[in-house]
């Protein structure tokens, strides 16, 4: 069953969002994002899928709500930044414990690492450039590479992206549940 509501949602209230996310968040999407992930917060209240007991409760219900309405991994550190006005670093801890918390947001951030490895483009000498976009993808690539028998990854000087000699990648997209992706 598909339960259409409408929210007024006027110039001022996007120039308000646009203020609060900043330009790099379309206006009109994170206001339909946050406006389907209230619903569902609310019917997960009803139903009691949820049960927040305190702010933090509260904030990863939220948090959950907005990843599952169509917010991407690689934002959802940003957005809750910016909608509970705390340092980046508290960002990630919530997430962080959002993802701990609710099984359908692991399955998210594992959709997102295989994105991510899929989007790895090969690089000098056997090695694949992988752009790690999220603090759980990386927490979770990070976490698989060193557990295993594989090379070490470096650094490769650029922002969020880190190179990954060909077994160590090749050993990350098996425990992702995909096929190996030959170098070239």
């Amino acid at each position: 069953m598909n339960i259409d509501v409408t929210v007024q949602c006027t110039n001022s209230d996007k120039k308000k969002l646009g203020e609060v996310f900043g330009t790099d968040i379309d206006a009109e999407v994170i206001a339909s994002i946050i406006a389907r992930a209230g619903a569902r917060e609310i019917m997960d209240q009803a139903m009691g899928i949820v049960t927040p007991s305190t702010i933090g409760d509260m904030r990863a219900s939220r948090i959950r709500a907005l990843l599952q309405e169509g917010l991407e991994m690689g934002q959802v550190e940003d957005v809750a930044a910016a909608m509970y006005r705390v340092p980046p670093s508290v960002a990630r801890s919530m997430v962080r414990s959002t993802v701990a918390r609710f099984e359908v947001i692991r399955d998210k951030v594992m959709k997102a690492v295989g994105v991510v490895l899929d989007a790895a483009e090969p690089v000098e000498s056997e090695k694949w450039e992988v752009s790690l976009i999220s603090t759980p993808v990386r927490e979770w690539i990070m976490a698989e590479a060193s557990v295993s028998n594989c090379s070490d990854s470096h650094s490769a000087k650029k922002g969020g992206l880190r190179w990954f000699p060909d077994d160590t990648y090749q050993h990350l997209r098996r425990k992702a549940g995909l096929a190996e992706r030959p170098w070239a």
